[in-house]
Order: C-alpha cells, then structure tokens, then sequence
C-alpha cells in the first residue's frame, strides 16, 4: 500500500514537471505581437527624418562625405541642413547641385527603407515642393497607407538665417 502512494507521488511531480515545460515552451515559442502596418509606415517616415535631423555629414562613411563634401559649406551640418543647402544653391545658380543633393540622398536612403516601401522625398516652400527622390516599387499613389512626415529645414550663412524650406516624406504601403 506504501508503494502505491509512492507511485502517485512520482507520476503527479512528472506531470507537474511537463506542465510547467509546456507553459514555458509556449511562453517562449509564440509569435511577438505584430505592430499594424499603418504604425510600421508613420515609424519609418518619421525615423528617416530623424535620421536626417541628427546624423552630421561628418559621421558618414567617407565615400558618402566625398559626394557633396566640397559643395556644402561644413561637414558639421546635419544631413538635412547639408539638403536644404544644396538646395538653395541650386536655386541660386549651382547647376549640379540639384542633381548632387538627389544623388547623395539616394545613397544615405537605400540601406535604411526596405525596397517593399514606396516613398517619396521632397523639399520647398508651401507653394512649390521639387521632388528630390522617388522610389516606386509600384506607384505610391496606390498605395493604401500613405505616411508623411515633415520637418522645416533652415539654411544659414554663419550666423544669419538665408532660408527656410519643409523637408518631406511620404511612405507608401500597397
């Protein structure tokens, strides 16, 4: 009768034991929960401004600083600022400038937004925005959620403010 007891003991400590294995194996198995796609569009769009506003063209790697390193005024600015400054002097007479502010923002974009977003990038005042880049992996106005962000961009000489422009991207989700 001793040993009956004993058996009980044994088989209720073993499924106490599988138990607590099955709890934690699905504590630790199941799926995270997922952020919704409109949350994941707005977080991107304005993570990259972000990223513009904050990084230094000096903390890029140098091939990135050589693109637009001797057109921009220091390598002090924020990438935005160095933006907006080639910006304004493609306004004011610097041919390549323009096209150099789209090359260099293309290169500073394309490892950070995955290729399944479509998004548009573009800079100006209220009354005329010029796109400086646009990568449509299918056209963004199909998109179902479309995320903008903006931020103005001030260009300065020295001390003195030149000009002031709205920084601006729109994030597509098909």
């Amino acid at each position: 009768m001793v040993r009956a007891r004993k058996g009980y003991f044994f088989v209720i400590d073993a499924l106490v034991a599988l138990a607590l294995l099955v709890i934690i194996a699905t504590a630790i198995y199941r799926p995270l929960p997922q952020k919704s796609r409109t949350l994941n569009a707005y977080m991107l769009a304005d993570n990259f401004l972000e990223y513009l506003s904050k990084t230094r063209v000096r903390d890029l790697p140098l091939e990135q600083q050589e693109t637009i390193e001797e057109n921009i005024s220091s390598i002090d600015l924020y990438l935005s600022e160095a933006i907006g400054e080639l910006y304004w002097k493609s306004l004011h007479g610097c041919s390549d400038c323009l096209t150099l502010a789209k090359t260099f923002l293309e290169e500073i974009s394309t490892p950070i937004i995955s290729p399944e977003y479509a998004y548009r990038v573009t800079i100006g005042d209220e009354n005329n925005m010029d796109v400086l880049l646009l990568r449509e992996p299918y056209s963004i106005n199909d998109s179902s959620i479309l995320a903008t962000s903006k931020k103005i961009v001030f260009v300065m000489n020295g001390t003195q403010l030149v000009e002031a422009y709205i920084l601006s991207i729109e994030v597509g989700i098909k």
